[in-house]
């Protein structure tokens, strides 16, 4: 009888072994599991953030248009501009320097 007895507590610290083995299993699964929630959680933040950080750079980007836009509108008013200038002015006396002979034939001098 002492030999099944013996046999019995060695069933029971086996079992008590295994015992302590599952709960630190379940012990992490759950540690895992409460990662696992907040990591979801942090990404349909990120999602979110990213959708907005997607709006803010459409419009930034529409912005960005907009001003290249008005920029070259004004641009081309000054090589409108510029062009005129040099429509009418058209040759330079180089023996002088001081004198311009304009598109219409009008003479400039800086002489005076």
């Amino acid at each position: 009888m002492s030999s099944e007895l013996e046999s019995l507590r060695q069933r029971v610290a086996e079992l008590e072994a295994e015992n302590m083995k599952l709960k630190q299993f379940i012990e992490e699964s759950a540690k895992r599991e409460a990662e696992s929630v907040n990591l979801k959680a942090e990404l349909e933040k990120n999602k979110i953030d990213t959708a907005n950080f997607v709006v803010e750079n459409a419009e930034l980007r529409d912005r960005v248009t907009k001003l290249e836009q008005k920029q070259t509108q004004v641009g081309m008013g000054i090589d409108y501009r510029k062009s005129d200038i040099l429509k009418s002015i058209l040759i330079i006396d180089f023996e002088t320097k001081n004198r311009l002979i304009g598109y219409d034939g009008k003479v400039i001098d800086f002489n005076k």
